[in-house]
């Protein structure tokens, strides 16, 4: 399976899975002069799934694929010389050692051919298979399981590596098949009969989750435990528990008791305090791994058979510096009452983390009279206050090690105990610590590459500052000031809001295409191609006269735009700041914010304030001129940068949209900045339409999917669908033959043509000769064509006899 490339935006940091999971893409057909997708039979070759064999003595790895029609692989032992063999690699994570412990064997028996191509015995897979990898493991706590193979397709031939790894945690299968592998004191305590989950994990997220019930078949009146153990990545860390919503917490809520009683999460893990500021409340987390234990009592009166348990989980991890976006899972637990029935593993699906807290935040679900189990009770009772922490002085920390009191302290507002349980404390540093990072971080910001530009544009406004009077200087500057503020105030508000994180509209593809455009109509600018209409922001030479001076709605449309490009980037000091801003209150953030404009301003402030300290720039005359130009190519260079991040489908109309741009701004500069009103707006009105309508067409035609099914051609694929008596059409094209692109548009690739080719059943073959493709040309060779377009139509019944259509084609042919 392909991870989400999502996902790896969702990061608060620059943060990397350890857990590698890739697919190579399949070729895209090019076609009708852009990138066209052409539909596979199925383009996903196989899907990996691996688990622990708990069915035998012996501990044991199950690697299973789902190998999907119409492709294959080939077996362990398939002899050199021929396809690459799946291959098996095992490894630890954090320590201790594994060794393989037999013999890699598979469920299913190969498929043994004759390799044409090869020329020698292969050996196949296809369908369901799995392997069973022995293994023994000494002291340690997790191990990774990496496959490689080769996929090939059955029609065609096409081949593509595939591969996989997984990541697995040992004290999810018993401890008595392990060699020397570290467990819990918990582990030894699991009862036989627990009805124990695999290890879920949300696709590549770095936490893994086992759940269990310990004991699912009781009787009226007893007691059991719903276990869950949080088993984070190496470096990171999850949170304490909490019933309550709480934020920067392990959340856990019961949307359905089944008319059970159930008592609030434990854990005997020790709590790590990390004091991020004074005036800030500290962040409570666990270190490693850690397991809480939910207690369930049955009633006196509780119905025989299966109760069905329903919950949620939110659940975080973070490093010291940074955190992953939020998870949340939701789970079912089957616990059977007064008689023998199946109870089924714990199950875990992915849900969404804002709609767990949600359900926290409404349901009280914690019965306060039903209390740990025996494991929990050997535990100080400061472990089990309702999951949500509470501070105890040392002197009451003393006391209850020494008494072991059974019952639990009142889970009250009106409790006179200070807040926390016993904890560890981390350290930290203090609010005005991080006011002072983002101060330093804001003046920092001033020198990140896509800022350089604008920069450049307000260095000049300084040169041209020499002769005004000190307070106009002082004002463009505070304008200037104001503009970086408002976008610093604006990004405030969406992060105490709605928890926006700091670049995340570099998340949507309208903002990133707005950018694109904004900085390559800068440039353009800049090149004198056309002049932006704002006092201070036009700097053409035609209108030098009228522009000398910078404009206050020049200046504050800078400071935004200013700021608007420094925020794809963190730089130094920034990311200790936002990773502490996601601990403190909105008042809090909202300062941080203030610090960080504040100090990518102060420059300007304090030159406006004293005008006298930019005497050391040169002054006014051509250089400027040639300066100017010069930042037009950093401009360019920024939107290279940003250009980068479309994906390779939207990188053509992307193009196209800025070829428009250039278009439109040539038409806008084709009117003076300084004719009357009535031949501007017909200039701008003119250029506007025209980069719109080249921008919506590109988008709309570039990016429409193909009608027909397409297929790559090759000699094979063309052999086996005339075997299996099927018509066969074949467009040869290429995307430098302007005619090939009108067949396609106008006759071949329509609707009309679809409809026909579905309903007789016709295998339409795409033969993409852009790159002049050697067995392409052996078949317009054979067809007596040196040219393209040609297209060539093999009917079911005389495959021998292909009826040949060239150069330009209508419908109705």
């Amino acid at each position: 399976s392909t991870p989400s490339q999502a996902d790896d935006a969702d990061d608060f940091g620059l943060l990397l899975p350890n857990v590698e999971s890739s697919l190579m893409q399949s070729p895209i057909g090019s076609v009708s002069g852009y990138e066209r997708k052409v539909k596979k039979v199925n383009d996903t070759p196989v899907v990996w799934s691996a688990r622990w064999d708990s069915k035998s003595a012996q501990a044991a790895v199950l690697v299973s694929a789902q190998i999907n029609s119409p492709w294959h692989l080939y077996s362990i032992d398939q002899p050199k010389g021929g396809p690459l063999p799946t291959k098996f690699e095992v490894s630890t994570i954090g320590g201790g050692t594994v060794a393989l412990a037999g013999e890699i064997e598979a469920d299913v028996a190969p498929k043994q051919k004759t390799s044409d191509v090869y020329n020698m015995q292969v050996f196949e897979h296809e369908g369901d298979v799995t392997w069973r990898i022995p293994v023994n493991v000494k002291s340690a706590t997790q191990i990774t399981v990496k496959v490689s193979a080769l996929a090939c397709e059955s029609i065609n031939g096409q081949c593509r590596p595939v591969r996989d790894s997984f990541t697995l945690d040992v004290a999810s299968v018993a401890g008595s098949l392990m060699a020397d592998s570290p467990t819990s004191d918990s582990q030894d305590l699991v009862a036989k009969d627990a009805s124990k989950s695999e290890l879920f994990r949300d696709d590549d997220y770095v936490v893994g989750w086992l759940g269990e019930l310990v004991s699912s078949n009781i009787a009226p009146g007893e007691q059991t435990t719903l276990k869950f153990t949080a088993i984070p990545d190496p470096t990171f860390h999850v949170y304490e528990a909490a019933t309550d919503a709480s934020e920067s917490k392990t959340n856990f809520v019961i949307t359905d008791k089944a008319e059970l009683k159930i008592g609030a999460p434990v854990t005997a893990s020790e709590v790590i305090s990390h004091q991020l500021a004074p005036s800030l409340p500290p962040v409570m987390y666990h270190e490693g791994r850690v397991e809480w234990s939910i207690p369930i009592k049955v009633p006196e009166d509780a119905k025989p058979g299966l109760h069905n348990i329903e919950g949620m989980v939110a659940y975080m991890a973070c490093t010291e510096n940074s955190c992953r976006r939020p998870k949340g899972f939701k789970f079912t637990a089957s616990l059977s009452v007064g008689k023998e029935v199946n109870a089924t593993p714990v199950k875990m699906e992915t849900i969404k983390f804002a709609d767990v807290l949600d359900t926290a935040d409404e349901t009280e679900w914690v019965d306060a009279d039903v209390l740990p189990s025996e494991l929990a009770q050997s535990m100080p009772p400061e472990f089990y206050l309702g999951g949500n922490s509470r501070s105890l002085d040392d002197a009451t920390i003393a006391k209850l090690k020494e008494d072991q009191l059974s019952k639990p302290l009142p889970n009250s507002e009106d409790n006179d105990l200070a807040t926390a349980p016993m904890i560890a404390s981390k350290g930290g540093g203090g609010f005005g610590k991080w006011l002072v990072f983002a101060f330093l971080g804001g003046i920092i910001l001033n020198a990140m590459p896509c800022v350089l530009p604008v920069i450049g544009l307000k260095v000049m406004s300084f040169v041209s500052q020499g002769g005004q009077d000190r307070k106009r200087i002082f004002t463009l500057n505070l304008a200037y000031a104001a503009g970086i503020a408002a976008v610093f105030a604006l990004l405030a508000f969406l992060s105490i809001a709605f928890g926006f994180g700091w670049g995340e509209q570099f998340q949507y593809f309208s903002v990133r295409l707005g950018v694109t455009i904004a900085l390559f109509a800068f440039a353009l600018s800049y090149l004198e191609v056309w002049e932006i209409p704002v006092p201070g922001m036009a700097s053409g030479g035609k209108s030098q006269e009228l522009q000398s001076q910078e404009g206050h709605a020049g200046a504050f449309c800078k400071g935004i735009f200013t700021t608007f490009l420094a925020t794809p980037c963190s730089g130094p000091l920034l990311g200790g700041v936002f990773a502490a801003t996601l601990s403190m209150t909105g008042f809090q953030k909202a300062c941080i914010f203030a610090a960080l404009a504040l100090g990518m301003s102060s420059p300007y402030l304090i030159i406006g304030a004293r005008p006298e300290l930019a005497k050391w720039l040169p002054k006014p005359g051509a250089w400027m001129n040639i300066f100017k130009q010069a930042m037009a190519f950093m401009f360019l260079g920024a939107v290279c940068y940003f250009f980068y991040q479309f994906s390779d489908e939207n990188k053509l109309p992307v193009f196209i949209t800025l070829i428009g741009v250039w278009f439109g701004c040539w038409l806008v500069g084709l009117v003076p900045i300084y004719a009357d009103v009535k031949k501007r707006l017909a200039g701008w009105g003119a250029g506007i339409a025209a980069a719109t309508a080249i921008s919506v067409t590109a988008f709309s035609s570039l990016n429409a999917p193909a009608t027909l099914n397409w297929v790559d051609y090759d000699e094979l694929s063309l052999s086996r669908y005339q075997e299996d008596g099927k018509t066969v059409l074949v467009d040869f094209s290429a995307k430098w033959c302007v005619n090939c692109l009108v067949n396609l548009e106008t006759a071949i690739d329509t609707e009309p043509t679809a409809e026909l080719i579905e309903q007789l059943g016709v295998v339409s073959m795409y033969a993409d000769w852009t790159n002049q493709d050697e067995h392409i040309s052996e078949k317009l060779n054979e067809l007596e064509s040196n040219s393209i377009p040609l297209l060539a139509i093999y009917p079911a019944d005389r495959p021998d006899e292909p009826i040949i259509l060239r150069d330009l084609v209508t419908q109705s042919q």
